[in-house]
């Protein structure tokens, strides 16, 4: 039974930042469309951005479906915007029986998600739509709520704070859920319940009915 990791979130959570830095630097390969797209626009100077996005996101597809096919580990980034990529995880997970795991990246508004992309922009990155980004906000969290009885683990981080430019630090994460093979692991007392952040507390009441009852 493979297991696919699926690190989730709208553009500009932090998701290839924290998370993928993270899994590449123990060693791991994650599927990173943005990086994707770099490469097919490198190779391919007549096309545009949005072809090479269309390009970079099939292929992420394919990837998945493969693994999925083949019993295979996979890993890749996704916003999580769309409907293919939640459908063809929640049929991989009934009907392959693989192994779901999902490391989703928030922010408190999807202004803050702007303002991160257009960063970005000026650092030399790529830029997204800001339609496509506000949509996404909400769509990509209710994917995640569609996704989650499927899960096997679970986490999501509130991304929302700034770096402290006089330690030159990044932003440190907060932790906002964890589930961990299908039981909750966080939060679990009122107190922690008490600090979820505004735009997860759908994503926090879902996961108690779904592994706590709480």
């Amino acid at each position: 039974m493979g297991v696919i990791t699926v690190l989730a979130g709208t553009n500009g959570a932090g998701k290839s930042s924290i998370g993928g830095a993270l899994i590449r630097r123990g060693g791991g390969a994650c599927y990173n469309p943005d990086d994707e797209t770099r490469t097919i626009l490198d190779a391919n100077p007549r096309l545009d951005l949005a072809q090479a996005n269309s390009l970079a996101w099939a292929k992420g597809l394919e990837n998945l479906r493969n693994a999925i096919a083949e019993g295979t580990d996979y890993t890749f980034e996704t916003t999580l915007g769309g409907d293919t990529i939640t459908r063809t995880l929640i049929e991989g997970a009934e009907s392959a029986g693989v192994s779901l795991r999902v490391w989703y990246c928030g922010l408190a508004t999807s202004e803050l998600h702007l303002q991160r992309v257009r960063a970005r922009v000026a650092a030399g990155g790529h830029d997204i739509p800001a339609d496509k980004i506000r949509a996404r906000y909400d769509s990509s969290r209710r994917n995640l709520l569609k996704l989650m009885p499927h899960l096997t683990d679970l986490q999501v981080f509130d991304n929302s704070f700034s770096a402290d430019p006089r330690r030159g630090s990044p932003p440190r994460p907060a932790r906002v859920l964890k589930v961990v093979q299908r039981r909750l692991a966080y939060p679990v007392t009122a107190s922690e319940l008490k600090k979820t952040p505004e735009w997860a507390k759908p994503l926090v009441a879902a996961a108690g009915e779904a592994f706590a009852g709480f």
